[in-house]
């Protein structure tokens, strides 16, 4: 690891935002940021989330997280990719620049759109097949797995 440079210099910056996008990038990084997301969409989100309130502690989300990959490992549980932990690398300007999601990154999917996030409505997918199902019911859903199974045969 290379030295810290001194506080309030641009290395410095730098320096700091390199530490912290190599921690985003583990497994135990990219979690605690995940779990946040949920409670930090809740303040002033005009959109699709908005009343949404967790009905769990980040605590409960951990071991929710830890039950699952217990019993199916670190996998997506609609399509069943293996997760990945990665966060892409922003450029100087962070107001312009778009990030890119990874599609095998974990996600956290309200199983049924109309409930919030607590226990019994948590799945771990992978970011794009939360984004697949999206808002879509619960039938909607096991239909889209159905004809996807057959395309692919």
């Amino acid at each position: 690891m290379r030295k810290q440079p001194p506080q309030g210099t641009e290395e410095y910056r730098l320096y700091k935002r390199d530490l912290e996008f190599k921690y985003a990038n583990t497994e135990h990084g990219f979690l605690k940021r995940l779990f946040q997301s949920i409670y930090s969409r809740i303040k002033g989100n005009k959109g699709r989330n908005k009343g949404w309130v967790p009905e769990v502690t980040k605590k409960e989300l951990e071991d929710i997280y830890n039950e699952q990959i217990k019993i199916y490992g670190k996998i997506c549980l609609y399509c069943k990719t293996p997760f990945t932990f990665k966060r892409n690398k922003r450029q100087k300007d962070l107001e312009k620049e778009k990030i890119k999601q990874i599609k095998t990154n974990i996600s956290m999917d309200r199983y049924d759109p109309n409930q919030t996030y607590k226990r019994g409505n948590i799945a771990f997918c992978c970011w794009e097949c939360n984004g697949k199902k999206s808002d879509s019911y619960l039938t909607n859903w096991v239909n889209f797995l159905k004809g996807r199974k057959r395309i692919i045969k």
